[in-house]
């Protein structure tokens, strides 16, 4: 919706998008900035916020999350302050921004609300070590009162549900897949810092972490009781958030996939959180040096995004140029690796042309059962709904079956099935771009 709107002034979808990803990735260190300041830790932490914008859930394409995200930092931030000082201003805010958390993703909101349950009755911190038991029971017995913000949540929560459009419940596939735990181990770094296949990336994302642990190892001594109870809190926000990364399943039904992984960046946060920087130059220099790396990560992401403009995509937008308006374009990927991105960056390049001429473009997030905007029956590309599988397996495509609906054809691969003249509609191509081709068909 937001980019719905935002289009209307900017004058395109696209960039509607980037202005709200920019957005989005100015928010990371604001967000992070929040929540140190709300539970006493240093906002200088807030710098590593920058480097954990560019990570495998951007490139991968999982954009709600991501949006997600700072939501919930802002989210447990304004937690924290209610838990201290209670407004219903405040309430009503928290109220909204649970609704927006929820669907934006629902992982992300489950999360929200573990977390930013526990605060609500860890925090105020307590007068003393010798009433915290007392204080803490007394806390639980009024918890579901001031938790009341998280009604109308869980109401829109309900909605979804029994909407059957959830998950699983939406699909015919009703299976729950886990990895393996030591394989999500091996995942936290991928996910988090490796998104190119050169190893500049994984260099200065390891560099960040060596100075995380540095300011965990000479952190300030603790004095007080509140600075011990505030340590507690953030090592809850920890382990909540560690043990969602490996308590997530990775695939719930046909299409709910990446579940687990794509939790990385919540255990990344809530472990910047952990460290008590000093205030001398033992806390300030490996603070300035996750400065530069933060700078030396976002030049590295230019030069590869720029490189994969070069090498891989070309003049893309001529190719674009070449269909009228409103036409049903199908994007057919049979070469997803790329030279310099870890993941497949193809799939939905087609999406291109949708969101600047209108039309159909296939295949879309709008082809998956439970995506909240589905096409018109009378107009939803042909497929295979029974068996559960769209054009994100191009191998399913028959041309003697399916072709005739498509206007055009876009085929991304270094030999074009096309040139062997399957049965069915006939092709012309009319353009290419790298490993790009464009077909349209001639036979009216």
């Amino acid at each position: 919706m937001a980019g719905a709107l935002l289009s209307v002034v900017t004058g395109s979808a696209e960039r509607a998008n980037l202005f709200l990803l920019a957005a989005v990735g100015l928010a990371y260190p604001y967000a992070l900035r929040s929540l140190l300041g709300a539970l006493g830790r240093d906002t200088r932490l807030a710098i590593f916020g920058c480097a954990l914008f560019w990570s495998q859930n951007l490139t991968v394409g999982l954009l709600n999350f991501v949006a997600s995200v700072p939501l919930v930092l802002f989210g447990l931030a304004e937690v924290v302050r209610q838990a201290s000082k209670p407004t219903w201003r405040r309430g009503v805010g928290l109220a909204a921004l649970t609704v927006a958390i929820l669907y934006l993703h629902l992982s992300a909101f489950a999360l929200f609300v573990a977390q930013g349950v526990v605060l609500m009755w860890l925090l105020p911190t307590p007068h003393d070590a010798a009433t915290v038991r007392v204080e803490l029971v007394e806390r639980m017995r009024s918890l579901p009162r001031r938790v009341a913000w998280l009604t109308p949540a869980i109401a829109c929560l309900g909605v979804i549900l029994t909407a059957g459009r959830a998950g699983a419940a939406a699909t015919a596939d009703d299976g729950i897949e886990y990895a393996p735990r030591l394989e999500l181990v091996r995942q936290l770094p991928i996910w988090l810092f490796d998104c190119f296949r050169s190893r500049v990336d994984d260099i200065l994302g390891g560099s960040l972490l060596v100075v995380l642990v540095a300011l965990l190892v000479a952190a300030q001594p603790l004095v007080s009781f509140a600075e011990k109870w505030q340590r507690l809190c953030v090592r809850a926000l920890f382990v909540i958030a560690t043990l969602a990364y490996f308590a997530m399943p990775s695939r719930v039904g046909a299409y709910a996939l990446l579940l687990d992984v794509r939790m990385t960046t919540f255990v990344a946060f809530s472990a910047i959180l952990l460290p008590r920087p000093r205030g001398d130059f033992r806390g300030s220099v490996p603070l300035a040096l996750a400065g530069a790396l933060s700078l030396a990560m976002a030049a590295n992401v230019a030069h590869e995004v720029r490189a994969f403009e070069r090498d891989e995509v070309g003049n893309f937008d001529d190719l674009l140029r070449a269909m009228p308006r409103g036409k049903r374009l199908l994007s057919l990927n049979f070469e997803p690796r790329s030279m310099h991105v870890n993941v497949n960056p193809f799939g939905y390049f087609g999406s291109y042309y949708r969101a600047r001429y209108g039309g159909v473009a296939s295949f879309s997030f709008n082809e998956i059962p439970h995506w909240p905007v589905q096409y018109r029956r009378d107009a939803r590309p042909p497929g295979q709904p029974e068996s559960g599988v769209t054009w994100g397996n191009p191998c399913m495509f028959r041309n003697s079956r399916d072709g005739a609906y498509f206007d055009y054809l876009l085929v991304h691969a270094a030999r074009n099935p096309m040139d062997d003249a399957p049965p069915g509609p006939t092709w012309e191509r009319i353009g290419s771009s790298r490993a790009f081709h464009l077909y349209r068909r001639t036979d009216g």
